[in-house]
C-alpha cells in the first residue's frame, strides 16, 4: 500500500513537471510571437519615418521652387516695365528729333499736282502734337452697324516716313487721333512705309498692303457684323487685287454703331518730318446688300459741307 502511494506521488509530480514545462513552452512561444510583432511594428515605424522624411524634403524643395518662381516673376515684371518705359522714351525722342531737326530731315518740297476736284495732301506734315491738317464732313445719317461698303480712289506722288490717315470714319468731328473719339476706323498710309494699313479698335492690322508711287489705286473698305475688310485693287472695276489684299479684322457686332463723320487727315501726333503729297477722289459709302442705297457720296467738285482745319489738306477747286 505504501508503494502504491509513493508511485502515485511520483506520477503527480511528473505530471506537475510536465504541466510546468508546457506552460513555460507556451510562455516562450507567446514571447517569441510578441517580439516578432514588436519587430514588425518597429519596421513599419521605420518605413513611415522614412516616408515622412521624404515628404518633408519634397515639401521643402517645392517651397524653394515657389520662392524662386515668385522672384523670377517679379524680375520679369520689372524687365517688362523697364522695356515699356524705354520704348516710351524712345518714341518721345524720335518725335522730338523729327520736330527740332526738321531742316536736316526734310527733303525738298515736292510740287503738288494741278488736279482739280480732289482731296489734296499737299506736302502734308505731322503736327508734332499741336497742329492739325484735315478736312471733315458730317454724314447724312449714322452708318449702320451691320453692312456697308466705302470706296475711293487714291494715288501718291511723294512721301517721307508717312503716317497719314487718308480716310477716317469717326464718331465726332474732333481730330481722328483725339482721345475724345469714342469710335474711329482708319485707313493709314504708313506707318513709315508706302503701304495701306487698317487701324481699328484692335490696333494696326497684322499685315499691310504695299503701294507704289504715281500709281492709281482703287480702295474698298467693307463692314459686316463681325468683320472689317480692307481691299486694294489696280483696276476701276475692283476685280484685280494687289499684293497682300485683302486685310481682315474681326470685330464685335455692337462695335462701330456711332460713326457720323468722314475725315481725311495727317497725324497730329506725328513729327513734322513725316510728309505726304497725294490725291484722293470719288468717295462713296453704300449699303453692301443694296448698292443703290447711297449713305455718302462726294466727288470733291465742291467744298460744300466740308470743314478745313490747317492748310495742307484741302479740296482743290
Amino acid at each position: 500500500m505504501k508503494n502504491i502511494c509513493l508511485n502515485t506521488s511520483v506520477v503527480i509530480a511528473i505530471i506537475a513537471v510536465a504541466v510546468s514545462l508546457v506552460s513555460i513552452g507556451l510562455l516562450f512561444a507567446d514571447n517569441l510571437s510578441f517580439q516578432s510583432e514588436i519587430l514588425h511594428l518597429n519596421n513599419n515605424m521605420t518605413g513611415q519615418s522614412q516616408t515622412i522624411k521624404d515628404l518633408s524634403n519634397e515639401l521643402d524643395l517645392n517651397k524653394q521652387t515657389l520662392v524662386q518662381l515668385q522672384a523670377d516673376h517679379t524680375s520679369q515684371n520689372e524687365q517688362i516695365n523697364s522695356l515699356n518705359s524705354r520704348i516710351s522714351s524712345l518714341e518721345q525722342q524720335v518725335n522730338s528729333i523729327e520736330s527740332t531737326h526738321q531742316q536736316v530731315t526734310l527733303p525738298p518740297i515736292t510740287p503738288c499736282p494741278n488736279s482739280t476736284g480732289v482731296v489734296e495732301f499737299c506736302n502734308s506734315i505731322g503736327g508734332g502734337g499741336e497742329i492739325e491738317n484735315r478736312i471733315y464732313k458730317k454724314l447724312l445719317s449714322t452708318l449702320p452697324n451691320d453692312y456697308w461698303t466705302a470706296e475711293f480712289e487714291y494715288k501718291f506722288t511723294s512721301s517721307t516716313i508717312p503716317n497719314h490717315y487718308i480716310l477716317a470714319l469717326t464718331a465726332t468731328s474732333d481730330d481722328p487721333t483725339s482721345p475724345s473719339q469714342p469710335e474711329v476706323i482708319f485707313i493709314l498710309h504708313g506707318k513709315d512705309l508706302d503701304q495701306l494699313v487698317l487701324q481699328d479698335i484692335n490696333g494696326y492690322s497684322d499685315h499691310a498692303i504695299p503701294i507704289n508711287v504715281d500709281t492709281q489705286y482703287y480702295v474698298k473698305l467693307e463692314r459686316t457684323p463681325t468683320q472689317l475688310i480692307l481691299s486694294v485693287f489696280s483696276d476701276p472695276a475692283r476685280k484685280i487685287p494687289v499684293q497682300n489684299s485683302p486685310i481682315i479684322s474681326n470685330i464685335l457686332a455692337n462695335e462701330y454703331s456711332n460713326l457720323n463723320f468722314v475725315q481725311h487727315a495727317d497725324s497730329k501726333l506725328a513729327g513734322s518730318a513725316r510728309i505726304l503729297t497725294a490725291e484722293l477722289d470719288n468717295t462713296i459709302i453704300y449699303n453692301t446688300s443694296n448698292p443703290s442705297q447711297i449713305l455718302f457720296k462726294d466727288d470733291y467738285s465742291s467744298t460744300d459741307g466740308w470743314t478745313q482745319v490747317g492748310t495742307s489738306v484741302f479740296i482743290t477747286k
